[in-house]
């Protein structure tokens, strides 16, 4: 399947919206979720930049098994997407992509594993499972800042089932000097 060009510019934002969408609809998951939606919510607020790879079992049909990169910074007023080359500005800010995220998330649990030394930050390492709905779910390892409540990294296993199957993704984010993209009004 071929994405419009529209759809393609706008294909990592949807990876920060879900994240982000966790935060709005966790309120009702287990007591262990309570750090991690804490900084989703706080990351929805904080000026980021964020750079991910993904790779996906389309991919292997479609590319070749060839990761795909992308990045994302945020001025909380603006959304920016490096796609194809070049960084655009997204025509959704984030407060507007996450208020407009879907509600169908049934289930989700979390797990403190260890607090571990992350580019040097100490984090607290979270397990989260999510049950999205009948044929989708994803399990997620996030790393979250001790001293700051930020994620710092998040590797993601998200299996939509059907033609579309398996996406694994790495997001890490940075929060220093976030400035939008020289030239993109």
């Amino acid at each position: 399947m071929l994405r419009s060009k529209s759809t393609a510019s706008v294909m990592p934002v949807m990876g920060v919206v879900v994240l982000l969408g966790l935060a709005g609809s966790a309120r009702a998951t287990d007591a262990a979720c309570k750090p991690v939606v804490d900084a989703l919510a706080k990351l929805a607020r904080t000026p980021f930049h964020l750079y991910t790879t993904e790779t996906a079992d389309t991919d292997a049909r479609l590319r070749g098994g060839q990761p795909r990169s992308s990045e994302e910074i945020s001025t909380v007023e603006a959304l920016y997407v490096y796609a194809r080359g070049q960084w655009r500005r997204s025509p959704m800010s984030l407060k507007e992509a996450t208020a407009e995220k879907d509600e169908t998330l049934k289930a989700m649990s979390c797990r403190h594993v260890r607090d571990e030394l992350v580019e040097g930050d100490m984090a607290a390492l979270y397990a989260v499972h999510e049950q999205i709905d009948e044929s989708t779910t994803s399990d997620s390892q996030t790393w979250i800042s001790i001293a700051k409540g930020l994620p710092l990294k998040q590797e993601l296993a998200l299996d939509v089932g059907g033609t579309f199957g398996k996406s694994r993704r790495v997001t890490r984010f940075d929060y220093a000097k976030v400035a939008p993209p020289p030239g993109v009004k």
